[in-house]
């Protein structure tokens, strides 16, 4: 029996290395990111990410700062002082972030569509929802934006 069980999960680790190649690990480049004060050195970052990197890695009150606070809240206290390595880490977190704030709407739209409420508009509701956990980031967008030229 031991044998059968040994054999099936060498079977299943095998299967799941064809699927999830340690090569392919988000993780092993976006250390960084998770906790920007460990040693490490293949980031994949620009010169001055990298630079910028070291500067803050040397910081003794961001790394304070750092135990203090979750890895968002961290990073979003960047945004003015560290903006490149903030959009950088942003890139990353921001699927994880997507997913979460999905799984919060559903959950929200549960809430609301009860039995007493079935015939309520959700959507007014769902908006308020959504907008006070997101923060927008208006000079970002007017960046990206294109002016309509005129004919």
């Amino acid at each position: 029996m031991q044998c059968v069980i040994k054999t099936h999960l060498s079977k299943l680790k095998n299967k799941l290395l064809k699927y999830f190649p340690p090569s392919h690990d988000i993780r092993s480049n976006n250390m960084w990111i998770l906790n920007p004060f460990l040693p490490c050195e293949n980031h994949e970052l620009s010169l001055l990410n990298e630079s910028q990197l070291l500067e803050l890695s040397s910081d003794k009150l961001l790394e304070q700062s750092f135990n203090t606070k979750n890895v968002n809240q961290f990073w979003i206290s960047l945004r003015n002082e560290y903006p490149n390595l903030y959009e950088e880490a942003l890139k990353k977190l921001d699927p994880f972030a997507t997913t979460y704030l999905c799984e919060s709407g559903f959950s929200t739209l549960t809430t609301i569509k009860t039995k007493a409420r079935n015939k309520l508009d959700v959507e007014p509701t769902m908006r308020i929802s959504f907008t006070n956990s997101i923060e927008a980031q208006i000079d970002s967008l007017v960046k990206q934006h294109q002016d309509q030229g005129s004919h």
